[in-house]
């Protein structure tokens, strides 16, 4: 029995495999049809069509990553939508999953959801305006390519109140951020904090303490969300301060 290949004259990259038999070799079918029309008629195919394809598609690396967006507001609650990925692949069809990759980076801060990037927490932009994430795109073929993102953080008006008069001298806050508690305490002998009043980062006053007289005062959550607020206290002067709830 003897074989030889010809090339399809109209499809480039395809070839087709010709088996021609002599008499008294014996046949085996290993496809489901036999040959019985065409220009190898009288040959052997196990494919549909009389036809053999010399190559099969092989797979490509992917080349490139895009985020549609990568630009977050500050005081945007934990789990905020920022963007989605995008990967470029020779191969067309190709289907990608996303996942952070270790390095110097802020990863934690951010979360990955099959193609959609959303924030991990809550972002202020006076302590931080940027984050750098590192991210691979894995194609089904288990090939990869990794790009580097810097999310910018946004500033936003917040009271009105520029960042200048924010005063950690006179008072701290401490934990800041904090989950259910904090203490604002005086940092100078004799300044005591007669009333404090909280606003949201919309500059909406939302609640006042009154009558407090004392060096320090114990702020608990209650029912405030999470996010950035303002805090104006009133002692012998008036004092802008900052704190976030988680």
């Amino acid at each position: 029995m003897n074989s030889f290949t010809d090339n399809d004259p109209i499809r480039e990259g395809i070839s087709y495999y010709l088996i021609s038999i002599s008499r008294g070799d014996t046949l085996y079918r290993t496809g489901n049809e036999k040959a019985s029309a065409g220009p190898y008629a009288r040959t052997a195919s196990n494919m549909e069509d009389n036809r053999l394809r010399s190559s099969e598609s092989t797979n490509e690396a992917p080349t490139d990553i895009s985020l549609t967006s990568n630009q977050i507001a500050e005081n945007k609650p934990s789990g905020t939508f920022i963007g989605e990925f995008n990967t470029d692949d020779p191969n067309e069809d190709d289907v990608h999953t996303y996942s952070f990759i270790s390095g110097t980076n802020n990863n934690s801060s951010f979360t990955i959801v099959d193609d959609t990037l959303y924030s991990n927490e809550i972002f202020d932009y006076e302590t931080k305006s940027s984050y750098m994430i590192s991210v691979r795109t894995t194609d089904t073929a288990e090939a990869s390519y990794d790009k580097d993102f810097t999310i910018t953080i946004t500033d936003v008006d917040e009271l009105g109140i520029d960042i200048t008069s924010i005063d950690n001298t006179h008072f701290s806050i401490l934990p800041n951020p904090f989950i259910y508690s904090t203490v604002i305490r005086s940092n100078k002998e004799g300044i005591i904090i007669r009333k404090i009043e909280i606003f949201n980062a919309a500059g909406i006053k939302i609640k006042q303490y009154n009558d407090i007289d004392s060096d320090q005062f114990v702020l608990k959550k209650d029912d405030l969300e999470p996010g950035t607020y303002y805090i104006r206290l009133t002692s012998e002067d008036v004092y802008y301060l900052k704190f976030i709830l988680q």
